[in-house]
């Protein structure tokens, strides 16, 4: 500690730099002093960790420990420099709310399982994501302080998801995508597709996706309990099977595009005018399914024209 840099005022600390060299094939800072009392948690004051190694395959727990007693509440930033082998990141930011910034090579990762779990809202800018192969993302942004994925960057971090399942679930997201910038998910090719995907996410407000490369096969309470959604467009939903409890809780939702949707859906109780009605009704695919709109506040507006738009396709709405 006495050999530490000025002081900084802000916070009232000194910065100490470790470099530790040699063929790294692991890495974590979880270990507590054995002074420190069992069961206790305790904070570390690691600020940033830089690291280049191609023998590390797994930083899985990398900043919290399995008994998640030692955690990170001051961890900054995290830079991966040159190329990465690591395949497994589960867990490897677990509670870092005040992260800012990750860059570096992601590309080799195929499980990110709560990865981000109650992490800061971080610059996701300089992140190289894989392309295909990521199998486990599930909670990976779960309880975390991620506010959006909006910019042109972020439209490729996912698009190497197999399987999407509770990504955000229980997240502080409040922006995902654009209508200019509309995030893609070129890899679902796992049933359960988008299952509980948003669900509890109560500040999203917009959803953006890349229509042609958004094709999930399944939808079960995916954005169940986002009070505050507005807007969900576009999502190939042609593959879908399974559309449970999909939009239970969504009472501001006034723009829907599920384009090609063949299975019976419940809009009950949402925000949509006859103008978003009628999209919805436009979007739908040829089926033997039905449709409920129930307590909208543009179904007494709606015209028998507007209906058989459904009725024509097979369908039938509930109003």
């Amino acid at each position: 500690y006495i050999k530490g840099t000025n002081e900084i005022a802000e916070e009232s600390y000194k910065q100490v730099m470790v470099k530790i060299t040699g063929n790294l094939t692991a890495f974590d800072l979880y270990r507590r002093h054995p002074d420190v009392q069992a069961g206790h948690g305790i904070s570390t004051g690691v600020l940033s960790v830089k690291i280049t190694s191609q023998t590390i395959t797994s930083l899985q727990n990398m900043l919290r420990g399995s008994t998640a007693t030692c955690f990170h509440k001051m961890m900054q930033e995290f830079g991966f420099f040159g190329t990465s082998n690591t395949t497994v990141w589960s867990t490897a930011f677990y509670e870092t709310a005040r992260l800012g910034k990750v860059k570096g090579d992601f590309s080799s990762g195929i499980n990110f399982n709560q990865a981000f779990r109650y992490s800061g809202d971080f610059d996701t800018s300089e992140m190289s994501m894989p392309t295909s192969g990521v199998g486990n993302m599930s909670q990976a942004f779960d309880f975390s302080f991620k506010l959006a994925f909006t910019s042109a960057n972020d439209i490729d971090f996912f698009r190497g998801l197999t399987n999407a399942s509770s990504v955000f679930n229980s997240s502080n997201l409040q922006r995902f995508g654009t209508d200019t910038n509309r995030i893609r998910f070129d890899s679902l090719s796992n049933a359960n597709g988008f299952y509980q995907m948003f669900q509890n996410s109560q500040d999203l407000t917009q959803a953006y996706f890349l229509e042609a490369q958004t094709a999930p096969l399944g939808m079960y309470r995916a954005f169940r309990n986002c009070y505050a959604l507005v807007i969900i467009d576009a999502i190939d939903a042609s593959g879908v099977t399974n559309m449970t409890a999909t939009f239970q809780g969504c009472y501001s939702l006034a723009w829907l595009r599920l384009v090609g949707i063949t299975v019976s859906f419940d809009l009950s109780d949402c925000n949509f005018s006859r103008e978003g009605l009628v999209q919805v009704f436009n979007d739908l695919g040829t089926a033997t399914a039905t449709v409920t709109v129930t307590n909208n506040a543009g179904v007494p507006d709606l015209t028998p024209a507007d209906i058989a738009i459904a009725t024509g396709k097979g369908w039938t709405v509930v109003t």
